[in-house]
């Protein structure tokens, strides 16, 4: 069987370093791209638009949010 991608899901849990960790060994033992996913989900109570203030200014909560996890997938 020849494995193309591995996918890893994470939920920026104490175990994610380990898992990420682990995956990469696997992926490049097997010569496969290794494929890091996080899902980002808006509060249900926020309405579509909502605007937010961060420290580099006013942006949709939703960028916010999509920006503050892919900081945290770089740093992983």
């Amino acid at each position: 069987m020849f494995v193309k991608t591995i996918l890893v899901p994470l939920d920026f849990s104490d175990c994610s370093p380990a898992l990420v960790a682990d995956a990469t060994d696997m992926a490049t033992s097997l010569g496969a791209r290794l494929v890091l996913l996080n899902v980002v989900e808006a509060p249900s109570n926020m309405p579509a638009g909502t605007m937010i203030v961060t420290e580099s200014g006013p942006q949709s909560a939703t960028d916010a949010l999509d920006n503050e996890a892919a900081g945290r997938l770089d740093a992983v």
